[in-house]
C-alpha cells in the first residue's frame, strides 16, 4: 500500500459498495448490523496494531475530526473528497489506511462505547469506511492473491448450513478442471476466516441453500472482503435462490446454480481482472 501510482481510488466501487451497505440496513435486524459494523471497525483499528508508533502516519486532529463528522453526518461525498485531496497532495494509500481509516475507526469505536454517537450513525459510518477500504485497490497483477496463472480455490459451507452436496460437487468439478481445491465443511465463521487467510485462494466458493442463513453469509462475505479484498467470492445455491436478490445484499461476485457453467463464468471474471 505504499506505492502511490499502483493504488487507485475506484470511485465506482466506492459508490456501489456504499449502496450495497445501505441495502443491508433495510434487510437485516439491528443485531446483524451491529455485528457488521463491529467487524469493519475492528478490522480498521487492527491495521495499525503491529506497526511501531514511529512507523505510521497520524492524521492532523482537525482533519480527522472533520472526516469523522462527514461519516457520521451521512455525507460520504465530502469524506471521499477529503481522501481524494490527500491523495492528490501525495499521501500514500498506506498513510490513508493508517491516518484516516484506522484513525477514524478508533475514534468511532470510542464514541460508540461512550454513547457519543448513535447506533444508526456508527452503522452508516462503518459502511462508508468499508466502501473506502474496498475502493482503495491495487491495479494490475499485483492485485491478485497468488501468482499469475495460479488456480487455487476454497469451497466451504456457510456457517450453520447443513447441506454440502452442492459445494462438494462444485469442488469436484473444479478439481477435474485442474484447480487446486480446499474443501471445508462445517467450520465456524472464525475457523473459515483462518483457513482463507492462510491459503489466500483466488476464489472462495460458498454453499448457500437456507434463506435463514442469509445474515451469516453476509457477515462472512464482509469479513472475507476485509481480509482479502481481491479474492473472488462466488455462491453456489439451488434454483430457488434469487441470484439478483442475493447480490443486492451480499458482496459477492457471482451466484450460480449450474456447476457446468460456473467454471466458464469464473474464467471470464478472472480474465477481466487480469488473473489468468
Amino acid at each position: 500500500m505504499d506505492d502511490h501510482g499502483n493504488v487507485i481510488l475506484d470511485l465506482d466501487l466506492f459508490a456501489q459498495t456504499t449502496e450495497l451497505f445501505e441495502r443491508k440496513k433495510s434487510s437485516f435486524a439491528a443485531e446483524v448490523l451491529q455485528g457488521l459494523a463491529h467487524s469493519v471497525i475492528s478490522k480498521a483499528v487492527s491495521l495499525t496494531a503491529s506497526t511501531p508508533v514511529g512507523g505510521k502516519y497520524i492524521a492532523p486532529a482537525d482533519r480527522l475530526e472533520m472526516f469523522c463528522t462527514h461519516l457520521l453526518n451521512d455525507d460520504p461525498d465530502a469524506a471521499l473528497s477529503m481522501i481524494q485531496k490527500e491523495r492528490r497532495d501525495g499521501l500514500s494509500a498506506r498513510d490513508i489506511y493508517f491516518g484516516y481509516i484506522s484513525g477514524s475507526a478508533q475514534k468511532l469505536g470510542r464514541m460508540w462505547e461512550e454513547d457519543e454517537a448513535s447506533f444508526s450513525q456508527v452503522t452508516s459510518a462503518s459502511g462508508y469506511l468499508y466502501a473506502l477500504m474496498r475502493a482503495l485497490r491495487p491495479v494490475g497483477r499485483d492485485a491478485t492473491p497468488g501468482a499469475p496463472g495460479r488456480k487455487h480455490a476454497l469451497f466451504c459451507t456457510v456457517p450453520g448450513e447443513n447441506h454440502s452436496l452442492g459445494v462438494s460437487m462444485a469442488a469436484d468439478l473444479f478439481r477435474r478442471q485442474g484447480w487446486d481445491i480446499d474443501l471445508k465443511l462445517g467450520l465456524s465463521h472464525n475457523e473459515l476466516l483462518d483457513q482463507i487467510a492462510v491459503g489466500k485462494p483466488e476464489i472462495v466458493g460458498l454453499s448457500f441453500s437456507n434463506p435463514e442463513r442469509l445474515s451469516d453469509l453476509t457477515q462472512l462475505c464482509v469479513s472475507i472482503r476485509l481480509s482479502l479484498p481481491h479474492t473472488l467470492i462466488v455462491v453456489a445455491g439451488p434454483a430457488v435462490v434469487d441470484a439478483d436478490q442475493l447480490q443486492q445484499v451480499t458482496d459477492v461476485d457471482l451466484v450460480f446454480t449450474d456447476v457446468d457453467e460456473a467454471e466458464q463464468q469464473l474464467a471470464r471474471l478472472m480474465h477481466m481482472r487480469g488473473r489468468d
